[in-house]
């Protein structure tokens, strides 16, 4: 993000929502925008007013919105993010003091993909002191080196951190093709509460299949947004080790 945003933020205090609509403290969404365009110009589709932040979108193809410009009072900047132009996936915008530092920072939270099976966001973090994005640990990567699974016709396995759960999947298996393996990824919600962020994604045996919710919390390590805690919560538990 360029330089010269940072004067203008050491200028004011701030005082101050992957699930379509979530929000901390004051943030907001915007809900006068027209979402059902096929061609925009300077589109508004996020706001943060009490701070003056705004999220423009300045085209829009394939149901999506590209072309987002991020403004703050009288300075824009392009942004290489998109956007679902589903209204019921409107994009969140909200500070919150995500590492702790009695300073909040600007949480941009995007949807990337929507249909009937999956639902996916992704989040952005702004340092807002000098206008810059913190890289944010993938969620399904984490998931794919920390979570171990087992898959058979009958039980279901997750392992996570030497906790076993087994899911019985009979019900699912007689009626539905089995993936060769426990997927995760096909939902990703991201969301911020009580200052901290976290990321959710279903874990699923079928491709209408799901035996419950990856959970995952974040902290700031001084560089990153990185994972702290795994936990899953399934729909239904056959037996916990």
């Amino acid at each position: 993000m360029a330089k010269r945003l940072l004067m203008a933020f050491c200028f004011l205090a701030f005082v101050i929502q992957v699930g379509c609509s979530r929000k901390d403290k004051v943030g907001t969404t915007f809900d006068n925008a027209s979402f059902n365009l096929k061609t925009v110009e300077k589109r508004v589709i996020g706001r943060v007013p009490e701070a003056d932040i705004t999220l423009y979108a300045t085209n829009e193809t394939d149901d999506m919105y590209k072309g987002l410009i991020l403004k703050y009072v009288d300075n824009e900047e392009k942004v290489s993010w998109k956007s679902v132009s589903n209204p019921d996936c409107k994009p969140i915008l909200m500070l919150a003091d995500l590492n702790k530092d009695k300073k909040d920072e600007l949480i941009v939270i995007l949807t990337t993909e929507y249909g009937e099976e999956n639902s996916i966001s992704e989040a952005h973090i702004i340092d807002i002191e000098n206008w810059t994005e913190v890289y944010i640990k993938d969620p399904i990567e984490k998931i794919n080196k920390e979570v171990k699974t087992k898959l058979t016709h009958d039980i279901a396995t997750i392992d996570i951190n030497n906790k076993s759960t087994k899911i019985d999947i009979k019900e699912y298996s007689k009626d539905a093709e089995l993936y060769n393996k426990i997927k995760f990824g096909d939902t990703i919600n991201f969301s911020v509460n009580n200052n901290i962020l976290t990321a959710e994604s279903s874990a699923k045996v079928a491709p209408s299949v799901s035996i419950g919710r990856i959970f995952i919390t974040y902290e700031y390590n001084g560089d990153i947004y990185d994972v702290k805690d795994i936990i899953f919560k399934p729909k239904q538990v056959l037996k916990t080790n």
